[in-house]
């Protein structure tokens, strides 16, 4: 899972690349039910932002966002105005 204000990671990656940061929402990008192979083939394709097409990627927005975990991992809790 990606959390993003802008379309760009460091070295250029576009993992969310429909952000905008005066939109007043986060762009989220979530991989899920993708085995190891097919997210090495993926993942190239993230440098031009062609990875949200393939079916294992989803791409959500929202204004307030709150990951949390069954495991123990450090919680967050986004909010952005």
């Amino acid at each position: 899972m990606a959390i993003a204000n802008i379309p760009n990671y460091g070295g250029g990656i576009r993992i969310c690349p429909d952000a905008c940061y005066h939109d007043g929402l986060f762009d989220i990008c979530i991989v899920h039910s993708i085995t190891k192979r097919d997210l090495l083939r993926t993942f190239p394709k993230a440098h031009k932002g062609k990875h949200i097409f393939h079916p294992g990627v989803a791409m959500i927005k929202g204004k307030q966002v709150e990951v949390t975990s069954e495991f123990p991992v450090v919680n967050y809790h986004f909010i952005l105005e």
